[in-house]
């Protein structure tokens, strides 16, 4: 009979690792496609907050003063960076690329970054990101819907990755779950089917065995036998073939389970 322990083994382990790459492959897919979905959100937070800090610019310039010399933007970028620590820093900056507000005032009458660009009237927010930072900015639009500056706030990737790592640790702790889960229903199906072809396979070999036990061996063969005999030897000698030849293929099966 056929080494069904090892063949249990082999299709069990066979089926395991499949259910591994499967849920592996699912928990990196997955975790890109919520990790797209946090940096939308916390993109979309931050360009409310920026959008809050230009609307409060953008009352103060509706009383005819200059950008530059908004007394409170200082004390209103300053509030948003204390507030939030993941916020790395927030600028204001006129339709010249300078710098007339920072919560880092040693950037303060510099010019902006290349990389912040500025969103053109109208447009409700900008986004952009370096190696360190995630970027929103928007528009500071004067009465007459001239775009006199933008407010640029930096925030932190770590946000982003963070939250990502709590969703990956989520997804692992199901994955292990459900790989435990399928890996028991795959040893106890794989069990069971070798179980019923092993009991087919000793059931096929009685069958044949008690066919050629059953057949009387004359001493002499008849030159001319009935037609019901010849139909019998002939059933033998077919039975007889064809369990050399199963026995034959379950060497070979067993000869390849034995393999590495």
């Amino acid at each position: 009979m056929l080494g069904s322990g090892s063949l249990v083994v082999k299709l069990a382990t066979a089926i395991i690792a499949i259910l591994m790459s499967a849920a592996a492959l699912a928990t990196v897919l997955n975790l890109m496609k919520f990790s797209k979905i946090i940096e939308d959100q916390e993109a979309r937070l931050y360009s409310f907050v920026v959008a809050d800090i230009s609307d409060t610019l953008e009352r103060a310039l509706a009383l005819g003063l200059p950008l530059e010399v908004l007394s409170n933007a200082q004390q209103v970028i300053d509030r948003r960076r204390v507030d939030d620590t993941a916020v790395v820093r927030v600028s204001v900056v006129d339709a010249k690329g300078l710098i007339v507000f920072d919560t880092d005032r040693a950037q303060i009458s510099q010019k902006a970054d290349r990389g912040w660009g500025m969103p053109a009237a109208g447009q409700t927010a900008w986004r952009g990101s370096t190696a360190a930072v995630f970027l929103v900015s928007t528009p500071i639009v004067n009465t007459f819907g001239q775009a006199v500056g933008w407010v640029v706030l930096a925030y932190e990737r770590a946000v982003v990755t963070r939250k990502a790592v709590s969703i990956l640790h989520s997804m692992l702790s199901a994955s292990l779950i459900a790989i435990s889960a399928g890996s028991v229903l795959a040893i106890l199906g794989v069990w069971l089917l070798a179980r019923r072809l092993r009991a087919l396979w000793v059931s096929a070999e009685q069958q044949l065995s008690q066919a050629q036990l059953d057949t009387p061996v004359s001493a002499e063969e008849p030159s001319k036998p009935p037609g019901d005999e010849i139909a019998v030897a002939s059933f033998v000698r077919r039975s007889q073939s064809s369990l050399r030849a199963l026995k034959a293929g379950e060497k070979y099966v067993e000869t390849l389970l034995v393999q590495p």
